[in-house]
């Protein structure tokens, strides 16, 4: 290998010419690529310092991120309790509007259904005159949650085709249950 490095020097010597250059205050000797080299590396100096700054500004940058990433992981936590808050409410008013279902309301809206399957399929049943009986105040109009109740929570009612007739959907669709 020393032999290869001196016949590769005595190459250079014969075929390139010698340079000699003052690079920064020092004498630099050597084939015109070197001495470019030479004086490129005055320019290290300088490139450091660059990129110090640009590591420097870097480091910032990261510190940003992991703020806004904090940040974000708590707007995230917030989000998730106040949704868990909303769901919680929600079901508690389904609850009470479920409970309310369960007194003479229930009992309107179980004759109302009645009374369109006499007077519009003309197929009430015994049932369904037992039921039109026991009701003393007419119903008014469509209510299709609480009649859909009728059939799903309160498990008052069976006749889920005379509902899809009145409504056009199935009781557990209408409720969220299906």
């Amino acid at each position: 290998m020393i032999k290869e490095a001196k016949d590769a020097l005595a190459i250079a010597l014969q075929d390139e010419d010698l340079r000699i250059e003052d690079v920064r205050g020092e004498i630099a000797v050597g084939n015109p690529s070197g001495v470019y080299l030479a004086w490129r590396s005055e320019q290290v100096p300088e490139v450091e310092d660059k990129l110090a700054l640009v590591k420097t500004e870097l480091k910032i940058q990261e510190v940003k991120l992991e703020t806004h990433q904090a940040e974000l992981k708590t707007q995230r936590a917030e989000l998730t309790t106040q949704r868990a808050d909303l769901t919680e409410l929600f079901n508690a008013n389904r609850r009470l509007a479920s409970t309310a279902m369960q007194s003479e309301y229930s009992q309107v809206r179980n004759r109302f259904i009645s009374v369109f399957k006499r007077d519009k399929l003309k197929a009430a049943n015994k049932l369904d005159y037992k039921i039109i009986d026991k009701g003393n105040m007419p119903p008014h109009g469509a209510d299709a949650l609480t009649d859909a109740e009728l059939y799903t929570s309160l498990d008052l009612r069976s006749d889920t085709a005379t509902f899809e007739i009145l409504y056009g959907l199935h009781p557990e669709r209408v409720s969220g249950t299906g």
